[in-house]
C-alpha cells in the first residue's frame, strides 16, 4: 500500500505540472485496445487546456502507414497504436505511445502537450513503447523498425 500512496503521489505532482488531467475514458478506450483489440489506435487530444480526452479511434483493418499519413501536420496529440509486424521467428506486436508534436504547432500547444505527456503515460499505467516525433520522419515505419529491434 505504501508504493501505492507514493504512485498516486508521483501523479498528483506530474498533473500539476501542466494542470491538465486524464478522463476515464481515455484509460477505457487506452484498455479496450490493449486487452479487447478494439480499433487499431486511440487519438487523445487536449480539451480546453484541461483534460485529455478521446478524439478518435481508428478501425483495426487501418495501417500504421494510413495512421501516420492523418496525422495533422499543424496540431499535437498523443496516440497508442496496436503495431504488428513479422518476423523470421513469426508475428510481433507492441503498443505504441506517440507523442506527436509537429513542427508547425503553435508553441502554446507545444508547451502543453509536452508537459502533460507523463501526466496521461502514468495514468494508462505503462507496457508500452514511447515514441515521439515533429515530422513524419521521426515516426515512419523504417524508424520505428530500428527503435522495436534494439
Amino acid at each position: 500500500q505504501f508504493l501505492y500512496f507514493i504512485d498516486l503521489l508521483s501523479l498528483i505532482v506530474i498533473m500539476s505540472l501542466s494542470g491538465v488531467r486524464v478522463s476515464d475514458g481515455a484509460v477505457t478506450a487506452f484498455n479496450d485496445l490493449k486487452t479487447k483489440k478494439v480499433g487499431r489506435y486511440v487519438t487523445f487530444v487536449i480539451t480546453n487546456d484541461t483534460e485529455i480526452t478521446v478524439a478518435t479511434i481508428g478501425e483495426r483493418k487501418e495501417t500504421y502507414e494510413e495512421f501516420v499519413a492523418k496525422l495533422d501536420k499543424s496540431a499535437p496529440l498523443y496516440a497508442i497504436f496496436d503495431f504488428e509486424w513479422e518476423t523470421a521467428d513469426g508475428p510481433r506486436d507492441k503498443i505504441l505511445f506517440i507523442t506527436w508534436i509537429p513542427d508547425g504547432s503553435k508553441v502554446k500547444a507545444k508547451m502543453l502537450y509536452a508537459s502533460s505527456k507523463a501526466a496521461l503515460g502514468s495514468a494508462l499505467g505503462g507496457g508500452f513503447v514511447e515514441v515521439a516525433g515533429s515530422d513524419v520522419s521521426d515516426i515512419d515505419r523504417d524508424t520505428l523498425m530500428h527503435k522495436l529491434k534494439k
